[in-house]
C-alpha cells in the first residue's frame, strides 16, 4: 500500500514553524515572483507556483494555520477558490506585474443574506421569486462614466501610464494606479454622466426565480452563476449567492437528514399501550402503535421518512420519541395502590441497580 505524505507548508515556503505573519508574506512574495509562469522558464514553474500559493493560503490565514499546526492538514483544503493567481493578485495589487496589459476581471458578486422558506418546503423543494438590486452597465453612457465629448485629463499621479512602478529587490513590479484605477486619465466633475454620476453602473431592480432543491439545509448558500454585477472591463458578470433560512416547526425537529417528533403519553397509555397520531414531513397525519410498557427512553423508527439528501443519497429517518407525563398525585389511596402495583411489577433493571449500588458503595 502506498503511503501518503502530508505536505509541509513551512518547508515549501522555506520558513521556520514560528515564523511571523510578515515573514510568511515576504517568503511567499519572493517565491511567487520566482516561480510565476509568466516570468520563470523552468519546466516545473507552474507546479511550484501552485504549491507556494497553497502553502500561503494556509499559513497566511491564522485560523487555517492553527488547524494545520494541530492536525497536519486543513479542513478548508488547498487554495479555497481553486485559483493561485487570485492569491497573487490580492498580494500584488490586483494585476499581473509581469504584463503591461489591462487585466480583465469579473463583475462583483452579490450576496442575499436571508431567503426564508417553510419547514416543509425544505423537504419538498420549492421555487421562489425574488427581487434584488443588480449593478448593470449604465445605459446612458454605456459604462464610460462620462458625457459624450468629455475631454480626458492625464492622471498626474501616474503620468497617464495607468500603472505605478515598484521595485522589490532585483525585480520591478507594475501595479494599477490607485488614483485613476489604471486607466491613466481622469475627467472633470461637470463631464460625469448624469445617469450614473461617473460610477459607470446603475443598480437595477432585477427579478429572478430561485430553484431550491429538496433536502436543503438551513444556512445553505445557493449560487446562481452570472447573476451578480456586470464587469466594467469586458469580463464576465459576477455570481449571485443566496443564503437559505428555514422556519422552525413546533411538532418536528430536524437533525441532519433525520426528523424527530416528540409524542406526549399519560402513564396509563405508556403502561397499557395505545394509538397516537403524528405529523409527517409530507404534512399528513399518521397513526402509530404504542407498545405496552413503553419506557421514557423508547423510540419508534420510521425508516426512510426523513429528509432527502441534496446530493442524491438515501433519505433520513423519522424518529418518534415518547414524553411520559408523570402527574402530581395527592390522594393517599392512589399512592398506596401505585406502590403496591410497583412492588408486584418490579423490573430487572431496578433490581440490578439496587444490587450494584450496594456492591460498589463504601458502605458495603
Amino acid at each position: 500500500m502506498r503511503s501518503f505524505k502530508m505536505k509541509n507548508y513551512y518547508e515549501i515556503l522555506n520558513i521556520a514553524k514560528n515564523a511571523s505573519e510578515k515573514e510568511i508574506k515576504e517568503a511567499y512574495k519572493k517565491l511567487a515572483i520566482k516561480y510565476h509562469p509568466d516570468k520563470s522558464k523552468a519546466p516545473n514553474a507552474e507546479q511550484k507556483f501552485k504549491e507556494v500559493s497553497e502553502a500561503f493560503d494556509v499559513l497566511g490565514n491564522p485560523k487555517k494555520r492553527k488547524h494545520y499546526d494541530q492536525f497536519g492538514t486543513t479542513k478548508q483544503g488547498p487554495v479555497a477558490n481553486g485559483d493561485p493567481f487570485d492569491i497573487f493578485r490580492s498580494i500584488f495589487g490586483g494585476s499581473n506585474p509581469f504584463s503591461g496589459r489591462k487585466q480583465v476581471s469579473r463583475g462583483p458578486n452579490i450576496n442575499i443574506e436571508s431567503l426564508e422558506i417553510d419547514f416543509f418546503e425544505a423537504y419538498t423543494g420549492t421555487k421562489k421569486t425574488i427581487t434584488y438590486k443588480r449593478p448593470q452597465k449604465c445605459p446612458t453612457c454605456k459604462a464610460s462614466g462620462v458625457k459624450p465629448g468629455a475631454k480626458k485629463e492625464i492622471c498626474t499621479h501616474c503620468g497617464g501610464k495607468g500603472v505605478q512602478i515598484q521595485s522589490q529587490g532585483f525585480f520591478t513590479l507594475q501595479q494599477p494606479c490607485r488614483v485613476c484605477s489604471g486607466v491613466g486619465h481622469k475627467f472633470k466633475k461637470e463631464d460625469l454622466c448624469s445617469g450614473c454620476s461617473g460610477a459607470k453602473v446603475k443598480k437595477v431592480e432585477t427579478e429572478i426565480e430561485v430553484d431550491i432543491p429538496p433536502g436543503v439545509f438551513d444556512s445553505a448558500v445557493i449560487r446562481i452563476a452570472g447573476k451578480g454585477g456586470d464587469s466594467l472591463n469586458s469580463g464576465p458578470p459576477g455570481d449571485l449567492f443566496i443564503k437559505i433560512k428555514i422556519k422552525g416547526n413546533p411538532l418536528l425537529e430536524r437533525v441532519g437528514l433525520d426528523v424527530y417528533s416528540e409524542v406526549p403519553l399519560s402513564v396509563s397509555e405508556a403502561i397499557e399501550g395505545s394509538k397516537k397520531e403524528i405529523l409527517t414531513l409530507d404534512r399528513t397525519i399518521k397513526q402509530i402503535e404504542i407498545s405496552a410498557g413503553t419506557q421514557p427512553t423508547s423510540t419508534l423508527l420510521l425508516k426512510g421518512a426523513g429528509f432527502p439528501d441534496v446530493r442524491g443519497g438515501a433519505k433520513g429517518n423519522h424518529i418518534v420519541k415518547f414524553l411520559i407525563e408523570i402527574p402530581a398525585v395527592a390522594d393517599p389511596s392512589i399512592l398506596r395502590n401505585l406502590r403496591q402495583f410497583e412492588k408486584q411489577n418490579s423490573t430487572k433493571k431496578r433490581r440490578d441497580y439496587a444490587i450494584l449500588l450496594n456492591e460498589y458503595s463504601s458502605n458495603a
